[in-house]
């Protein structure tokens, strides 16, 4: 994958996503659907960290369902200007059959484009609300109901005795270095530096937001960056997360 993204096109798939993980109902709003199909797939991605995320699986089929209704709400030619500025808004170049009198002759390759433009958007907006720690906090709730409901995969694969997931049996370097420069090297708790390169004694912990002990996942989404100690007072203990931000600038100075 590359190491480039197109910004812009994940905002809107994002807004929409937040407003129906925070129980804002409206036309969009494809959550309860989608979290009722807990499988074996679902749960292979909630029990070890995975670089394709299980928010990554819910972006890819929340704007896959968003989209499809645009197929069947007016005939293709009429709704051309939707779909020439949907891949505009993801980074694609239009091609020069995207026109009333040739779109419905093109319509199996008009689908494949939009399906590449709603792989981009995903993988943009993952980047947004990987940002939004109070955002991961409240989708790793709905991920843990969505388990809790569906308790016939809860065996010895995945579960330990307690009906909790397993513990990783390590953490890939990969996942603690994108929690580190998603949280800027601080705790999310105190916000003391732990980078290391002002107080180099101070030592940093992988933490789940949603501890496995009360019903957390292993998947990426459900970490943040924790100083030892705030990570020794929280123990298994569900605490929200900040989503304060280190700013890039002070406005109060003239």
């Amino acid at each position: 994958m590359s190491l480039f993204f197109n910004i812009t096109a994940g905002y809107d798939l994002a807004q929409r996503v937040v407003k129906s993980v925070h129980g804002l109902r409206g036309f969009y709003d494809y959550t309860e659907p989608i979290f009722s199909l807990v499988d074996e797939k679902f749960l292979t991605l909630a029990a070890k960290p995975h670089k394709w995320t299980i928010l990554h699986a819910f972006l890819l089929d929340f704007e896959s369902e968003s989209l499809e209704s645009e197929y069947d709400a007016l005939p293709l030619c009429e709704n051309i200007d939707f779909f020439r500025g949907y891949l505009k808004m993801t980074g694609m170049l239009l091609p020069d059959w995207l026109s009333e009198s040739e779109i419905e002759r093109h319509s199996d390759l008009l689908r494949n484009l939009i399906n590449f433009a709603i792989h981009k958007a995903t993988i943009s907006a993952f980047q947004i609300l990987f940002n939004d720690r109070e955002f991961l906090f409240e989708f790793n709730i709905l991920i843990r109901q969505a388990i809790d409901d569906d308790v016939k995969y809860k065996n010895k694969k995945w579960f330990n005795t307690n009906g909790y997931l397993r513990r990783p049996t390590y953490i890939p370097k990969w996942l603690e270095k994108a929690v580190y420069h998603r949280d800027k090297g601080r705790c999310q708790a105190c916000f003391k530096d732990v980078s290391g390169v002002i107080f180099q004694f101070n030592q940093y912990h992988l933490d789940h937001i949603i501890p496995l002990y009360d019903g957390g996942i292993n998947d990426p989404t459900n970490f943040q960056l924790l100083c030892r100690e705030c990570n020794l007072k929280k123990g298994k203990k569900e605490q929200k997360p900040s989503n304060q931000q280190v700013s890039f600038w002070d406005i109060s100075i003239a």
